[in-house]
């Protein structure tokens, strides 16, 4: 038979059983509003049984023990939010710098846009057209074409700046990346040391889930769990996380497959903050694309016509406009040189204003290299694209952000801590730590007795 001190031994264990998991439990509740906190469970296991020869053989259980501190985790949920945040935070930053493209194309109302100085571009001809030996109408002729290719200009130079921006915020992120898989090798270190040892340092694998998420917000990271517990963490073709600590990713950016150029490797970010900015920086690049053939077209249409046609001096061969693309569109040497190498007469008569009127037409002309548009659809396509863009970009933004608020109620459903579930827990893990305490009095006093009686 067992002795008396087996039982004191048995209470002892289920007095430090229910002692640790009253401590786990206020430690969830400490932490109900903590980020990233996992709620911990205590896993109870049945310690090993004491075998008896008696008339014949007894086993006795030996109490109760803690096996382990675990963490409430869902895999799969935690991977659904990963990649809804990837995609929340990749829409959310295209939209928000699509704003800024739309601030500088939404115009189509203004009096300063590229639509409207068309108009008042091709109606100063009109009028030339009508009075071509008027000196002060070519003048306004010309304040018309100058004022065209400064809004050209101004435009291009919106585009640039923007895609200077999105670089710039790409560099930017890639630094905060690259500083957040630093400190998960950092964890994976003390983490790898704590399992050597036997131990499961759950608030260390909390802080490590916490940063991974920040990760995500950047860019489309996947992550693997080796069998020593160190966290893998890649990035398309680039590791940034092993076993033998972080790999910076570079911020050498290539601009012409918007990818980052590692040793000629071209690693390609399509999540997060970072997938988003260089998405914008692809729409960005095709709306300068555009705006460029548009101005190339003006230029070359225009100037065929005008250099054509005869100035008041009777010269002919004239520009009237300067340059290749929006960037340096501009009035040509002749026409800043004197109004009066505006062209209006497509012969070298007076009072001809034909060619003035030839390129008013222009206007309503539709052009081949502008897919069949005239100069002010196809402008306007372009500036409706930017807004349907943003709206696409604003619209899966909302949605993922939606999706995500839900997988997110899911994961503090399953991770999260409920007040009114852990003080059930406490008080059940009280009530039993107080039999504990019970049989342990009662096994002391049986002892106590014991001792008594064989000692008279």
């Amino acid at each position: 038979m067992p002795s008396s001190f087996f039982g004191i031994n048995m209470a002892g264990n289920a007095l430090r059983a229910f002692q640790n998991a009253m401590l786990v439990t206020s430690n969830n509740i400490a932490n109900v509003n903590t980020p990233g906190y996992s709620r911990q469970s205590v896993l109870f296991t049945e310690t090993n049984p004491q075998t008896y020869q008696g008339i014949r053989q007894f086993t006795f259980g030996g109490g109760v023990d803690v096996y382990n501190i675990s963490r409430i985790r869902d895999k799969f949920l935690e991977n659904r939010y990963a990649q809804t945040s990837q995609d929340q935070a990749k829409y959310s930053t295209l939209a928000g710098q699509l704003k800024l493209t739309e601030t500088s194309f939404g115009e189509l109302s203004s009096t300063n846009g590229i639509s409207t100085k068309l108009d008042s571009f091709f109606n100063a001809f009109q009028t030339l057209s009508s009075n071509p030996s008027d000196l002060s109408i070519r003048s306004t002729v010309r304040d018309a074409a100058s004022s065209l290719a400064s809004q050209f200009r101004s435009l291009s130079a919106d585009l640039s700046q923007q895609r200077t921006g999105s670089t710039d915020e790409i560099t930017s992120k890639i630094g905060t990346l690259n500083d957040l898989a630093t400190k998960v090798a950092d964890i994976n270190k003390q983490i790898t040391a704590a399992e050597g040892a036997g131990s499961s340092p759950n608030d260390l694998y909390d802080q490590r889930d916490t940063i991974v998420r920040q990760m995500s917000q950047l860019a489309d990271v996947r992550t693997n769990i080796t069998s020593n517990g160190t966290m893998q963490i890649f990035v398309d073709q680039h590791t940034l996380v092993d076993q033998g600590g972080a790999h910076a990713l570079s911020t050498n950016i290539d601009l012409a497959t918007n990818t980052i150029d590692e040793n000629g490797l071209k690693i390609r970010i399509t999540g997060g903050e970072i997938g988003g900015s260089f998405d914008a920086l692809s729409k960005l690049s095709g709306y300068q694309t555009n705006l460029d053939t548009l101005a190339s077209e003006v230029i070359t249409q225009v100037n065929t016509l005008h250099s054509s046609g005869y100035a008041l001096d009777g010269s002919t061969g004239h520009d009237l406009l300067a340059g290749t693309s929006a960037a340096d569109m501009n009035l040509s040497d002749d026409v800043k040189a004197s109004a009066s190498n505006i062209v209006a007469a497509s012969l070298n008569a007076p009072g001809d204003g034909s060619l003035a009127l030839a390129i008013s037409q222009l206007r309503d002309q539709s052009l081949a290299n502008l897919s069949g548009s005239t100069f002010g659809q196809y402008y306007k396509d372009l500036a409706i694209g930017v807004a349907t863009d943003l709206n696409t970009a604003q619209g899966a933004a909302d949605a993922q952000t939606a999706i995500r608020g839900q997988i997110d109620a899911q994961v503090q459903a399953t991770s999260g801590v409920n007040l009114d579930e852990e003080m059930t827990n406490l008080l059940k893990y009280q009530r039993s730590y107080e039999a504990a305490a019970k049989m342990f009095t009662i096994m002391d006093q049986v002892i106590s007795e014991t001792i008594q009686q064989f000692g008279r």
